[in-house]
């Protein structure tokens, strides 16, 4: 039997889990040989060495991080080039039947650009979505336009990329992949550090999840300045997740190394694997400007305040609320939702990102999948 190739590509600790539930559905068909190409910032020690949580899942992978990942915003280019060439060495031996690519980090225009020519069948997923406040929409769209299929979340995510002049036999929606696996792993907490930070199970606690605008990096040190004056002032147990590796990330993770030395009942944490979806159930609201504040956190109707613009244009589900950086406004949001009933007897909401199966209709549309020479010959609809 001749086993359909397929390979995914992971840039890094956020992109990983949300693939994990097709590929646990892959993985599990006969006719399927899968292999991941790990590369981007997995490798780096400053975010955890998130390879290592790869190679825990049984399933064939290749490591394709670049020798040398740097942080600047000049050293886009580079970290860009690098990953081309490791991805392309492997492409060009392995020829792969379809390169899953999932999301808008640069690193995986790099996959995109190493399969392009070579009858790679190039899959998207996550893509017709916008961010005003991340130089990623540049990417997300030049990869709708690199892809030959595309699995979004939303409906109207589906529509924007069939403006971009996508034909409508390319573009399918089935959903947030992410979402699937929320419940199942929101049940216990494994990790020690944190049991020991949150004493009992009721314990409140708030979650910090803040990444750099990286099309407005000069406001980043006022930003910083507003969250700490937030922090500082909260008498409550705060949980702050790293942010993921773009520019301004240094600064970041700099600041609020510092912030937990000033404040004992705050913890800064690298690498949470699927411990973080318990903190997002359990918190009593989220804070920042991550994407799992947006499309994650409704499947437990965890409140969310929503900072800044780096996720302006993304559907916002009726749990987040959208602020600027002001101290002011954000302590207004903070008494307003500690004003609520507790969240479980309150504000229940659909997440409207998906119903937690949407692994399994990507996997099942890829398991079938039958590639013909059409897919590569990409007409674009005028309007």
């Amino acid at each position: 039997m001749i086993k359909k190739k397929i390979y995914f590509i992971t840039v890094g600790r956020s992109d990983f889990l949300r693939q994990l539930p097709i590929i646990e559905y892959l993985k599990k068909k006969n006719n399927i040989y899968l292999k991941i190409l790990i590369t981007g910032s997995h490798s780096h020690k400053l975010y955890g060495k998130t390879l290592n949580d790869i190679k825990k899942n049984s399933i064939y992978w290749k490591n394709c991080c670049p020798n040398k990942y740097l942080l600047k915003e000049k050293d886009i280019s580079s970290n860009l080039n690098n990953c081309i060439k490791k991805i392309d060495k492997v492409l060009k031996k392995d020829c792969p039947d379809i390169l899953i690519l999932f999301g808008d980090r640069y690193e995986v225009l790099a996959g995109a650009l190493a399969a392009f020519g070579k009858k790679i069948l190039i899959v998207h997923i996550h893509g017709g979505s916008v961010t005003l406040g991340s130089f990623d929409d540049q990417i997300r769209h030049s990869l709708t336009k690199l892809s030959h299929i595309h699995i979004t979340a939303l409906k109207e995510y589906a529509k924007r990329i069939i403006q971009m002049g996508e034909q409508k036999w390319r573009v399918k929606v089935f959903g947030a992949p992410g979402i699937d696996h929320l419940k199942k792993y929101s049940k216990n907490l494994k990790n020690k550090f944190i049991k020991s930070f949150l004493t009992t199970k009721k314990e409140k606690f708030i979650l910090v999840c803040f990444h750099s605008e990286t099309t407005n990096l000069d406001s980043l040190k006022n930003q910083l300045l507003q969250i700490e004056k937030v922090l500082l002032k909260l008498k409550k147990k705060i949980i702050i997740t790293y942010p993921n590796s773009d520019p301004g990330s240094e600064e970041i993770i700099n600041f609020f190394r510092k912030i937990t030395s000033k404040k004992k009942d705050i913890i800064f944490l690298k690498n949470l694997e699927y411990d973080y979806y318990y903190l997002l159930k359990n918190c009593e609201f989220i804070m920042g400007n991550s994407s799992s504040g947006i499309v994650e956190a409704a499947t437990f109707s965890t409140p969310v305040i929503n900072l800044g613009i780096r996720q302006t244009g993304k559907h916002i589900p009726k749990n987040v609320i959208n602020c600027s950086f002001n101290y002011k406004s954000i302590i207004e949001i903070i008494n307003r939702i500690e004003q609520r009933k507790p969240k479980k007897s309150f504000n229940i909401i659909k997440n409207p990102y998906g119903d937690g199966k949407s692994g399994r209709r990507i996997g099942k549309f890829l398991q079938n999948l039958k590639i013909k020479d059409n897919f590569f010959q990409k007409k674009f609809i005028d309007k």
